[in-house]
């Protein structure tokens, strides 16, 4: 007999070597098929859990007077049964801060399981830019908060503010904040000194249109005259001092005109 014509053939030897391979990739697919499968079906059961256990049942907003629980809801985008746990106090922040002006923070409170609480912080001291007949409230940092037609409607819809005279800005629409030339930042500087000062309440009037011959009304009593911004902070503090050595009802005038020199006249007008 023929030794060669009674070997396996080269189709045999190919046939076997597709058998090996299939198996192979069985194994694989098993080995990495299985846990993923496993995998899925953890996270289908994680979420089913989530959407049974940690549901939002209860929703509380504390802290806001100028906007109804309705619409902060609808801005910040919480529902009852929402997932408690996806809920973003950032995000939330964020759309209630671009929706409503006056809010200056959220904070976001959760109570597990099934509980929530907004806590509003809104702005208090505004002050008020007129601009051809409109009155445009912003707050301390410069950001529009709202916009009204008149003195009157503004008088109507709350006390009023700090009103300011400016030059006039490059950019005056809400709820964005103010924008100058660059030639008129000091502005910004000069209000942001004196929002931090200690006698903001008493402040009714300020004049910024000319930065060297700045101005402000205490009170309607009290005549205050800058001069120009150097020094600035330091003539607060001189303010301050002097308004309060005075007592509640201070009437008079203070110049700084001719700084370090301080010329005032001063006398408290409830003792008078």
């Amino acid at each position: 007999m023929d030794r060669e014509n009674s070997r396996p053939g080269k189709g045999s030897d190919d046939n076997l070597y597709r058998y090996r391979q299939k198996r192979q990739w069985r194994r694989r697919l098993l080995r990495i098929g299985v846990p993923l499968l496993v995998a899925a079906l953890l996270l289908v059961l994680f979420f089913a859990l989530l959407r049974i256990f940690f549901v939002v049942k209860e929703i509380t907003v504390i802290g806001s007077e100028q906007y109804t629980e309705e619409d902060i809801l609808k801005e910040a985008g919480i529902e009852r049964n929402d997932n408690i746990l996806l809920l973003s106090e950032k995000e939330i922040d964020r759309r209630l801060r671009q929706a409503f002006p006056y809010i200056k923070q959220v904070t976001l409170e959760k109570a597990y399981p099934s509980s929530v609480t907004l806590k509003i912080e809104e702005e208090y001291i505004t002050f008020c830019l007129e601009l051809g007949g409109e009155y445009f409230l912003f707050n301390t940092g410069m950001r529009l908060m709202d916009r009204f037609d008149s003195l009157s409607t503004l008088l109507e819809s709350r006390e009023m503010a700090v009103i300011v005279k400016t030059p006039l800005p490059e950019s005056c629409i809400v709820p964005q904040y103010i924008q100058y030339s660059d030639k008129n930042q000091y502005v910004c500087d000069i209000m942001k000194i004196i929002s931090e000062c200690d006698f903001i309440e008493g402040i009714r009037e300020i004049d910024l249109t000319d930065k060297y011959s700045i101005t402000a009304n205490y009170l309607n009593q009290v005549e205050i005259h800058f001069g120009d911004m150097k020094n600035f902070e330091t003539k607060i503090k001189i303010c301050h001092q002097l308004l309060s050595e005075c007592g509640s009802s201070p009437c008079g005038h203070i110049d700084f005109s001719a700084f370090p020199d301080v010329y005032y006249a001063l006398e408290n007008q409830e003792a008078g």
